[in-house]
């Protein structure tokens, strides 16, 4: 607990005690204006706005788990990025949603917290004041923090309003993460590997292996499959268990029209007084240019000498008492090919292009000149020394009047276009011609789809997106439109079809060539079970069960390492690292790709030694470091492996208009 103290306190916690009377000023204005808003709207009102927050979207171990503790955590999960890149919250959502399921992550993390909540309330952890002040201020992010070092109220309550909380929830939040990840911590630092552990891993991993590979095409068998055709009552049979198979599925074809929202920022003008307003409104979060620093390093890597910190040390305390002469002595000791010979020189950067600790070290250091404790990087050892400092700056307004205007210009299209296409909704209602007669006034060019089915809904392009509205579960309609790329698009029913199951006698070639892949599949493994039997007993090996079934040819490799490839078969197949499992010539490996079976064997083993002493304890380290990894995320799924999890999925659709909305 000490060593994390040393490590996560900062100097000036004075700032957070000025920070938290301030904003119990801002506490005491705040419930004012909430009690003026809920007197105003209306009780009645105001209790229907608490309703979706408290509705349960699941549970762990019978434990609910809230809408508005999933939001706040969706939320969380977005909001460096909206502040990073001055994006809208539904922006990030978007581009998020792109590259995974970003609901599915949500509550997973509420479920990881709950889980973990229990662990660190049985260790009963306390965290003192000042730690925990240091954390907070440590983790906000850096646009809060002035070039003075205090908190910039107007950002931090911008900052607040964008998480849709209060200072008091962020903080009690946040000591709520800061327990869990000591837990963890405990966690991780309860693995141990010993360096005889490190040495056998490492000889396992330089030993040599050969292998008899067998390889059976699943369609191996085909022919002798088809000597014996299934009469009419098999294939009804064969038919009738897996008639869902041979469903076809529901089918439409629509009609559709693309309208730019260029055409419409074509026609709007913006005065001056408009763009300097947005400017002044937003210039510290969107136009604000990050400090830069400029900085000597030096670098001892842990893996050169068997004490690599020893020799940190020695170098610290040389730079500390001659400051000066910090360029000389990274010439001289600095491992960093890069900056040795400049004197360690790291021209101005700005965060997030280098190591965290390495970037958190130099822009804490305050005075040229000055010289940071030693920390611990990716890289081994470092201490930087500052240089020269530039501070935040805003970008100036003539630089950015016409991105502002572009932007300006951008939104207020977006609104008047949705503003037309919600009235157009609203009037097709009545009239079933109206899209005609708007796409007609527009000058739209109409566009026809073809048969679409779920296959086209998996696309990510226009008739991909066209299927999902027109064929979804439950959600498909008639007319509506939807937004890609730059364009929205207004879409019309032509034509649908519903799913149905066929006839036997309509798909009956398809079911009888399934039928034969399935009765040879069924030979093959057979086969398979009596080479591996045989095997087993010690009555034939590998080549000698592949020539009874007729297979005159294996693959037997020479000596090999795990990663070496192996001629005949691809260098990416699962098969060539899961067959280095193998320690005994009498295990059979089997395994299944693409179609065709595979039997391994091993042959020979030639043991692998450990050559490079000298990295050993580097290694060691780093073994430790991975093995710490796998014990939090082992001692995790254990977790989640023995609790009832359960996912609301109906209520959590029920209110996903809610994600990124205001508290």
């Amino acid at each position: 607990m000490e060593n994390l103290e040393n490590v996560i306190k900062l100097k000036g916690l004075s700032m957070i005690y000025m920070f938290r009377k301030e904003m119990k000023k801002w506490h005491t204005v705040l419930w004012f204006v909430f009690a003026a808003m809920a007197l105003g709207s209306g009780f009645g009102l105001f209790y229907k706005r608490r309703g979706p927050e408290e509705a349960i979207v699941g549970r762990v171990d019978g434990q609910g788990i809230t809408f508005k503790a999933y939001k706040k955590t969706l939320k969380n999960i977005i909001a460096p990025y909206v502040q990073l890149y001055g994006m809208s919250e539904d922006k990030v959502m978007s581009l998020l949603s792109q590259m995974g399921n970003i609901d599915e992550m949500a509550f997973n993390m509420c479920v990881e917290e709950k889980l973990v909540d229990r662990v660190q309330k049985s260790f009963d952890i306390k965290i003192d004041n000042d730690t925990f002040n240091g954390r907070l201020v440590e983790m906000m992010p850096p646009t809060i923090i002035g070039q003075d070092g205090k908190v910039n109220m107007e950002m931090y309550q911008q900052y607040m309003k964008m998480l849709s909380t209060t200072p008091a929830d962020f903080e009690k939040h946040k000591e709520g993460e800061f327990k869990r990840e000591l837990a963890m911590r405990f966690i991780a630092n309860s693995s141990y590997i010993s360096a005889k552990e490190v040495q056998a891993e490492i000889a396992k991993q330089n030993s040599k292996k050969s292998f008899e590979i067998l390889a059976i095409p699943q369609k191996y068998f085909l022919n002798d499959a088809k000597k014996s055709a299934p009469d009419d009552k098999e294939l009804e049979s064969f038919f009738n268990k897996d008639k869902e198979k041979y469903r076809v599925a529901d089918k439409a074809k629509a009609k559709y029209w693309e309208i730019g929202v260029d055409e419409y920022e074509k026609k709007i003008e913006l005065d001056e007084q408009s763009i300097k307003n947005f400017y002044d409104k937003n210039k510290a979060q969107l136009y604000r240019i990050a400090p830069k620093v400029k900085v000597r390093k030096i670098l001892i890597k842990s893996g050169k000498v068997k004490d690599g910190f020893k020799l940190a040390q020695d170098v610290h305390q040389k730079v500390k008492q001659s400051p000066a002469q910090f360029a000389a002595l990274a010439k001289q000791y600095s491992d960093d090919k890069l900056t040795a010979q400049s004197g360690g020189l790291v021209d101005f950067f700005s965060r997030g292009k280098y190591d965290p600790d390495f970037e958190k070290a130099a822009f804490k250091l305050k005075d040229l000149g000055e010289i940071s404790d030693i920390i611990t990087t990716k890289d081994g050892f470092e201490m930087v020394q500052l240089v020269e400092r530039m501070k935040a700056v805003e970008k100036p307004f003539e630089s950015v009047k016409n991105e502002i205007a572009a932007t300006l210009k951008n939104k207020r299209a977006i609104a008047t276009l949705q503003g037309e296409l919600g009235t157009l909704m609203h009037d097709v209602r009545s009239e079933n011609e109206s899209i005609e007669k708007f796409a007609a006034e527009k000058g739209l060019a109409e566009k026809e789809t073809g048969w679409i089915s779920e296959k086209e809904a998996a696309g990510s392009d226009v008739v991909g997106q066209l299927a999902q509205k027109v064929l979804g579960s439950g959600r498909e309609s008639n007319y509506g439109y939807l937004k890609t790329s730059g364009k929205y698009v207004i879409y019309k029913l032509l034509q649908k079809e519903k799913s149905y199951l066929p006839e036997l006698k309509l798909v009956k070639n398809t079911v009888i060539e399934d039928y034969y892949n399935y009765q040879a599949d069924l030979m093959a493994k057979k086969n398979i079970a009596k080479i591996k039997a045989d095997i087993l007993c010690g009555t034939a090996t590998l080549k000698q069960g592949a020539g009874k079934i007729g297979i005159l040819q294996t693959n037997t490799t020479g000596l090999i390492k795990n990663g070496d490839p192996v001629a005949g078969l691809e260098k990416d197949l699962p098969l060539l690292k899961k067959m280095f499992v193998l320690d005994d010539k009498s295990q059979v490996l089997q395994d299944n790709n693409g179609g065709t079976y595979y039997l391994v064997q091993l042959i020979e083993e030639q043991a692998g030694a450990v050559k490079d002493t000298q990295n050993l304890h580097s290694i060691i380290n780093k073994e430790k470091y991975n093995a710490s990894r796998k014990q939090v995320s082992a001692f995790i799924a254990s977790l989640q492996r023995n609790a009832k999890i359960d996912m609301d999925k109906k209520v959590l659709s029920g209110h996903k208009n809610n994600y990124t909305k205001e508290d």
